[in-house]
């Protein structure tokens, strides 16, 4: 199946507003009114603003220090100004007027909390009763202060309103100290955190200088005491299996860490620090003893390597000595982030913007509701319902309500239960079955002006929907008036009138083709009224492998053999072969099902037809209820010829 498209939306939401007028301009009434009031009842609001310039906070001025503390970015201030804390915090602080303006002029309201209530009220339970200061707050949030972005460089205009201006003033400015307070406070927090963990990491690695360089000096005091013989190679497997151990320990140390810790923890950044030292020692005692195994290596390149232990270890001291120093200055310009770069005034004038915006949303929304709920009734009601309800989808005639036969009255015929005009007439629903195609046919005779060789299609929206069944017996009742009837098996998807049929007149479309000077077989009509073409279902479609000229001919040549053309196609939005034969076709005959076709479809498949220029002349519908031959009224030929023979007997 097709999806909708936007054009068959539109196409639907017109009919809706057409079809349900009264209702649509009801719901927009419904709407628009009460948004009207809500909106002359606003009182005018006054709107205090200033702009600000919140800066991002750096704790320290290097990359290790950063990684102990990520920088408080634009984004996570801009999230405090918002917070519930934050308004907390400002309610705090704010005068018994401002407070009382808060609670009396209130606009914001809590239905999530009246929900829960109800709920607990209808269960038994006591309500849940919040407090004055976090009404007040949740207020201060969600409808009295502002904040807007202006541009990317941390530039924010606050906004506070009220239907007092002194108000309106003290509301910015309240939320201005509170933020300067809290971020201040955060600062030290964090700075204080900062510095802690910066003075634990000096002093593991003066303890780590202090052993590097009791190391020195114990193996100088040795040489010495070997009277100076420094080039004696010295046994390092002690020292290596020593660091080695130690560097397990960190390790598994570093992991419990991490079981309950992140990797920018105080202590976890120590072990790692540590790790990486102890990393640096043994891989350098590594590299000097080789991969042979030698656990002896010269004694000046033992020195040279104490030595460099020193060394690296009195940098990595002075670089965190450094980094809690510059720390310590950073910490004065966090405590002022946020410069007031055009101070809030007093408002002069009352701003209507909220309700004039109330009053537009209940002029957008009552035009909404007035196209979308009709729309919605035709979306997904019912399906097709009734004679009347398809002539006003389609606009069209229904030639045809053909009632639906019980299948205890169906026999089989050629492997098929499908009704048929051409059996016994023995029960009213048979009969009024046939007459109703009779009805059709004439009323579709009248349309046609040419002598012979009308070309009909006969389609639906979707499978399982009577085409087939309506091409089968309007078929036969052209064929019982002495037209000649070419059946066109179309449906290459589930087509079987060839088989249903199973008349002798069999023929595959390919013998009908222009073959250069070889005239096309004619067909025998001495056996019977109507013959079957049957598509090929395998392989490349049969309409677009050749070319328009030689359809063209195709189709001259079966007009000029009979009266009439029916081509029995795939539902419009399961296939596309047949869409591009709109100028061959005379006329198209829409299929649907009552209680079955879904309105949405019928009314895409028709936007399809008309797209590609196809004449619809009339549709038939299905399983109708109300066939337009209502009674048999006695005229049921075998019932008359079965009571003459009983009368006949008796």
């Amino acid at each position: 199946m097709q999806s909708l498209d936007l054009k068959t939306i539109l196409s639907l939401a017109w009919l809706a507003v057409r079809r349900y007028k009264i209702l649509a301009v009801l719901t927009f009434f419904a709407i628009l009114v009460p948004a009207v009031f809500v909106a002359m009842t606003k009182k005018p609001v006054y709107v205090a603003r200033a702009t600000v310039l919140i800066k991002e906070n750096n704790y320290a001025s290097s990359d290790l220090g950063n990684h102990l503390h990520t920088p408080r970015g634009l984004g996570i201030q801009f999230a405090i100004l918002k917070s519930q804390y934050l308004a907390s915090r400002v309610v705090d602080n704010l005068p018994k007027d401002t407070l009382r303006d808060l609670e009396e002029h209130a606009e914001y309201n809590d239905f999530q909390g009246k929900l829960i209530n109800l709920i607990r009220t209808t269960l038994g339970r006591p309500p849940i009763v919040t407090d004055p200061q976090e009404r007040a707050a949740m207020e201060l949030r969600n409808a009295r202060m502002g904040f807007h972005s202006v541009g990317r460089g941390g530039i924010i205009r606050i906004e506070g309103e009220s239907v007092d201006p002194n108000v309106a003033l003290s509301l910015v400015n309240a939320y201005i100290d509170a933020f300067k307070e809290t971020s201040s406070h955060f600062a030290l927090e964090q700075q204080a955190d900062l510095d802690k963990s910066l003075s634990l990491q000096i002093l593991n690695a003066r303890s780590l200088l202090k052993k590097s360089e009791e190391d020195l000096l114990d193996y100088q005091s040795q040489m010495e005491k070997k009277n100076g013989k420094k080039k004696a190679p010295v046994d390092v497997s002690s020292y290596l299996s020593e660091e080695t151990g130690m560097l397990t320990s960190l390790r598994a140390r570093r992991a419990q860490l991490l079981l309950r810790e992140t990797e920018s923890h105080p202590d976890v950044v120590m072990v790692n620090q540590e790790i990486q030292e102890l990393e640096k020692k043994v891989g350098t005692l590594h590299t000097m003893t080789g991969a042979d195994g030698q656990t002896g290596v010269s004694g000046s390149a033992w020195e040279n390597f104490l030595e460099s232990n020193i060394k690296m270890d009195k940098g990595l001291l002075a670089d965190l000595e450094q980094e809690r120093s510059s720390a310590r200055i950073t910490a004065d310009s966090n405590l002022e982030n946020l410069i007031v770069i055009d101070p809030a005034t007093r408002p002069t004038r009352p701003e209507m913007a909220k309700g004039l915006k109330i009053g537009v949303m209940g002029i957008v929304g009552g035009l909404g509701g007035a196209v979308a709920l009709p729309f919605l009734l035709i979306f997904f009601r019912r399906p097709v319902q009734g004679e009347s309800h398809i002539k006003n989808l389609s606009g069209l005639p229904n030639f045809a309500n053909v009632p639906r036969v019980p299948p205890r009255h169906v026999p089989e015929k050629n492997g098929y239960r499908i009704p048929r005009v051409d059996q016994k007439a023995d029960v009213e629903s048979v009969w009024i079955f046939q007459k109703e195609f009779e009805s059709m046919f004439f009323r579709m005779k009248k349309l046609f002006t040419h002598q012979n060789g009308h070309v009909i299609l006969v389609t639906s929206a979707g499978p399982d929907e009577g085409k087939s069944t309506t091409t089968l017996n309007l078929a036969l009742t052209m064929a019982h008036f002495g037209n000649r009837v070419i059946v066109v098996d179309g449906d290459t998807i589930r087509g079987h009138l060839s088989q249903t049929l199973k008349v002798w007149n069999s023929y595959s479309a390919e013998a009908f083709l222009p073959k250069g000077e070889v005239i096309p077989r004619p067909i025998d009509w001495t056996e019977g009224n109507i013959a079957v073409i049957t598509i090929p279902k395998e392989g490349a479609s049969f309409w677009s492998e050749h070319p328009e000229a030689e359809l063209a001919k195709w189709f001259e040549v079966l007009r000029f053999q009979c009266d009439y053309l029916i081509i029995d196609s795939a539902p419009v939005l399961a296939s596309t072969d047949l869409l591009g034969l709109a100028a061959y076709i005379d006329g198209v005959l829409v299929v649907a099902r009552n209680s079955f076709t879904r309105e949405r479809d019928f009314v895409r498949m028709g936007s399809i037809l008309t797209e590609h220029h196809f004449e619809i002349i009339g549709t038939v519908l299905n399983d109708s209820k109300s066939p337009h031959i209502q009674y048999s009224y006695g005229y049921v030929p075998e019932k008359d010829g079965s009571r003459k023979k009983a009368r006949k007997a008796g």
